[in-house]
């Protein structure tokens, strides 16, 4: 910081503006990480509920695709919200 005009004092402002900075970034990230995974694992828990109401009764031959579609996107996406929940924290 010397060769750039700064003195000792200024340089350690400038030092401690930048850890400050990055502290509040990462606690953003976080927060917007935890948000994007209840999203998600919502989103995913009303997948598996709706292929569970739909696979409860009759399904015919050429809806059984689409209910395991269901069941897979919900159960992926459950995982993936838990997993983002668990990065956030």
């Amino acid at each position: 910081m010397a060769r750039m005009g700064c003195d000792e004092l200024q340089a350690t402002a400038a030092i401690e503006q930048a850890a400050i900075a990055i502290a509040t970034r990462r606690a953003a990230e976080k927060k917007a990480t935890r948000t994007a995974g209840l999203w998600i694992l919502g989103f995913g828990a009303i997948m598996l509920a709706l292929a569970m109401y739909m696979g409860s009764g009759d399904v015919p031959n050429g809806r059984v695709g689409r209910l395991v579609m269901g069941y897979v996107v919900g159960g992926g996406a459950s995982v993936v919200g838990i997993w983002l929940l668990l990065r956030g924290s």
